[in-house]
């Protein structure tokens, strides 16, 4: 394998000295991979710009979805919600359904009794009424 040389940093984009070390013999196959491995990457590139632009718009979309949102979508959440606790302020408790049913059963109670009460003193009423 061959090792490094030390010695100067290489400048920026540009390979370490690598010795020869006196490794094996040439590959032909070599020049194929480093092909590949350059499209690739190319087409990795491609990738990553086209995701990038993908990004930058959904980021568009969504800062005017958001901005819709808060302008039209919300403020309508909270008037509709308005008048639902509005209605629900009108509805009555059950507390208050419970009042309502006892008066009910108390006036028909009352009724009943009144009108038991009247029929037995109808029979008296009608039999000493002047003939």
């Amino acid at each position: 394998m061959a090792e490094i040389v030390r010695g100067p940093m290489p400048a920026m984009g540009q390979a370490p000295v690598v010795s020869g070390g006196g490794g094996g013999p040439y590959d032909p196959g070599m020049e194929a991979r480093v092909a590949r491995l350059e499209r690739d990457s190319e087409l990795t590139r491609t990738a990553l710009e086209r995701i990038e632009k993908a990004v930058a718009d959904n980021t568009v979309e969504l800062r005017d979805l958001r901005r819709d949102l808060k302008e039209k979508a919300l403020p309508a959440i909270r008037e509709q919600l308005a008048d639902v606790q509005g209605q629900l302020k009108k509805t009555p408790t059950l507390n208050q359904l419970i009042a309502i049913m006892v008066v009910i059963f108390s006036a028909a109670a009352l009724f009943t009794g009144a009108n038991q009460y009247l029929a037995r003193q109808a029979p008296s009423a009608v039999s000493s009424a002047p003939r």
